[in-house]
């Protein structure tokens, strides 16, 4: 594996998890009408997140609240409107720029911490890659801003997002579960539940995985603990060759 991708994922981690949250710190809530028009601020890079290397991860507050950001996570279960191109995600959640984590010219691999009223909190991990990565075409300039050379339906593509709300004493997995009701919202667009083959000695829970007829995957590490944190993954593979 890429070694920027292990080093990047395991910071991202790192720094999403710890009690010290940079974008946490939430300013005054604003009204219910600015949420629908307004811009996520800028609030700079991710003081925690400086490793060799890599670019710090950029953070951004935004003015709309818990449910609209878990609606903005929905959204992606309509794959004939919303797309996973970075392009669409920056629009879906209001932020105007995101840059790669590190040059590289057969992947992008993008990041963005972000937390809004409410003080929930968000990190995404968006994803465009050519395998394999170590080898082939260049398939980007690479840069801030990489420009394809390839695409974007050749790619790999993934976004992984962590997403958590306020700590509430008490509060159990199913509580968690029907905050965020993903399951069913994928299973309401049409999205279906493959048969999977455990093997008997894996000892694990089964997590939620579901496909779209376009051929869109979605898995979920359940909410749990008392910030209800979820993880969230959706890719795509690249279209067949001829």
């Amino acid at each position: 594996m890429n070694r920027h991708l292990v080093l990047w994922s395991l910071a991202a981690t790192i720094s999403f998890v710890l009690p010290r949250f940079a974008v946490g710190q939430t300013p005054g809530t604003v009204s219910a009408a600015d949420t629908t028009v307004a811009e996520c601020q800028h609030r700079g890079p991710d003081p925690e997140g400086n490793y060799p290397g890599l670019r710090p991860t950029e953070t951004w507050w935004c003015p709309y609240g818990e449910a609209e950001a878990r609606a903005k996570i929905v959204r992606f279960f309509d794959t004939k409107h919303q797309s996973l191109r970075i392009e669409d995600v920056k629009r879906d959640f209001r932020v105007s720029d995101a840059q790669t984590s590190f040059d590289d010219a057969r992947q992008a691999n993008y990041s963005i911490l972000l937390s809004g009223n409410g003080g929930w909190r968000m990190y995404v991990w968006i994803r465009e890659s050519f395998f394999p990565l170590n080898s082939g075409l260049a398939k980007f300039v690479p840069g801030r801003h990489p420009k394809r050379l390839d695409a974007f339906e050749n790619s790999s593509r993934r976004i992984d997002i962590s997403f958590k709300i306020p700590a509430q004493n008490g509060r159990t997995e199913a509580d968690c579960e029907r905050i965020f009701s993903y399951v069913s919202a994928a299973k309401q667009a049409g999205w279906t539940s493959p048969p999977i083959l455990s093997l008997p000695t894996d000892g694990g829970r089964r997590h939620p995985y579901l496909i779209s007829a376009s051929g869109r995957h979605f898995s979920l590490i359940q909410p749990f603990g008392p910030e209800c944190l979820a993880q969230i993954s959706l890719w795509e593979d690249p279209r067949p060759q001829h």
